[in-house]
């Protein structure tokens, strides 16, 4: 729908936007780009494209948007994209700096990357003196899964497909005893 986009920043200090290019806009989809910003929140956001055949010009004045505690997952939403951006050319060339980049930035953000990951540590020792034990943690049974799930001892039947095939089996192995014997099965069943 929209092609060429270009965005620039007017009245204030922006740096380290994402995404580097910004690729064509499709319809139903957003127009989203990531990047921060030093001293007031002042000044333009100036977009321009092609519409179709037309060009296309819009003007966002950033004082009107709040920059309040609301909008705290904006910074983690910009970090994300820069991981991803940074990714993205680390699997086409491995480079140290650039895993560096992000590990920092994962870090930084709290965010899980290629080269780092979450970590639960307990500070409180609960074994002191070294020794192990084994504790039973209780826990619960995921929803719309009853007690029958864990009931201890689960009755064992034979598959309904082994039944069939000893039925099958059977009949075969007497079929092939009559053929066997010189009977066929009317002449057994007149002697009967």
């Amino acid at each position: 729908m929209l092609t060429d986009i270009d965005v620039d920043f007017d009245g204030f200090e922006v740096y380290d936007v994402e995404p580097l290019h910004i690729p064509d806009l499709f319809a139903e989809k957003p127009l989203a780009v990531f990047g921060k910003w030093r001293g007031q929140a002042e000044g333009k956001i100036l977009i321009a494209g092609r519409y179709g055949d037309k060009d296309y010009f819009r003007s966002l004045n950033v004082a009107d948007s709040d920059p309040g505690a609301n909008n705290e997952a904006l910074r983690y939403l910009w970090a994300r994209q820069r991981i991803a951006e940074l990714g993205d050319y680390e699997k086409l060339r491995p480079d140290s700096e650039r895993k560096a980049a992000i590990t920092t930035l994962g870090l930084t953000y709290n965010l899980l990357t290629a080269y780092t990951s979450f970590i639960a540590v307990d500070e409180i020792v609960a074994n002191p003196n070294g020794s192990n034990r084994t504790v039973k943690q209780p826990l619960p049974l995921p929803q719309g899964v009853s007690d029958l799930a864990v009931s201890g001892i689960v009755p064992t039947t034979p598959e309904p497909e082994i039944v069939s095939l000893i039925a099958v089996l059977a009949l075969l192995s007497l079929i092939s005893w009559m053929k066997n014997s010189g009977r066929g099965w009317l002449m057994w069943r007149i002697r009967k």
